[in-house]
């Protein structure tokens, strides 16, 4: 009977995450000599049958917002870039990942998407090393590499899953949030990779600047902006830095700050979750 069960239970994991080198494999099939054709047959493959995932998005937005946050641009590689990633199969991993930490965080049950990133992005390679992922409370999408180690891939999902968890507890739509709010879920995310895997599998910009510099720049940039709407174009220059913004202003205080929470009240990232935003700001050093 117990195995019965545990059977069905990875069945159902299975299913969530979802098996996009199909997707691919078509993509390959139908790939000709020009680029601008290849968008397209890119967008058929992908983006349109994500169009059920995105109530009210043409697949053109789809592929567009895939486009921003890391999937492959079609070049001469990509039957190369395809088949490694098919030969690492993150698609195995990620389905282990997900029952691991569906089960710790008692989160909800997502579809997880998976396709190659961008090999000639030189930011992502440089920041992220090739690797990016983008969360929604209903879905996560995961740009990776052939050349990632599985600690990588782990951290990834780690991280992405977290946010999927952080935004059902806290049941506000992403449109609704605050700076704070995107503060805090990125160092929420950030610790559980650290809790999970250590600190040497931390995204740069955690450490990036020190602790004492991330209270130095809270006071100044975030804490008189805390409640910015997402809406608002200077949540995203406060969050990810530019002009005379410090570079990942907004990351490197969320990891500092959730950090200092976790430590000060020796507690583990489960239970901070549910927390609200504000109610981690004040058990934390960087409180109000």
């Amino acid at each position: 009977m117990i195995n019965l069960y545990f059977e069905k239970r990875v069945e159902t994991l299975y299913m969530a995450v979802k098996d996009t080198r199909e997707w691919l494999k078509e993509y390959l099939r139908i790939k000709g000599s020009s680029w601008v054709n290849n968008i397209e047959h890119q967008k058929q493959c992908i983006s349109e049958k994500l169009v059920s995932y995105f109530p009210g998005s043409s697949s053109s937005v789809i592929h567009d917002h895939l486009l921003q946050h890391g999937l492959f641009l079609p070049n001469v590689q990509d039957e190369s870039i395809i088949n490694s990633l098919t030969n690492v199969n993150p698609w195995k991993i990620a389905r282990v990942e997900l029952m691991r930490l569906k089960k710790e965080w008692e989160g909800p049950d997502i579809p997880i998407f998976i396709f190659p990133s961008d090999s000639n992005n030189r930011q992502l390679k440089r920041d992220f090393n090739g690797l990016s992922g983008v969360s929604h409370h209903d879905k996560v999408f995961l740009f990776v590499s052939g050349t990632m180690s599985q600690q990588e891939l782990q951290a990834l999902i780690t991280h992405e899953y977290n946010h999927v968890c952080r935004l059902h507890y806290l049941d506000k739509k992403e449109k609704n949030m605050k700076l704070l709010d995107s503060i805090v879920l990125e160092g929420l995310a950030e610790m559980a990779v650290q809790e999970r895997l250590g600190t040497e599998h931390l995204a740069k910009w955690a450490t990036i600047r020190p602790i004492d510099s991330a209270l130095n720049y809270w006071r100044k940039w975030l804490k008189p902006n805390m409640k910015l709407s997402k809406a608002d174009p200077r949540h995203n220059e406060l969050l990810y830095g530019g002009g005379f913004v410090p570079k990942w202003l907004g990351y490197n205080a969320g990891y500092h700050l959730v950090s200092s929470f976790i430590k000060n009240k020796q507690t583990h990232i489960k239970e901070t979750l549910h927390l609200p935003a504000e109610t981690i700001v004040e058990g934390s050093d960087f409180s109000f």
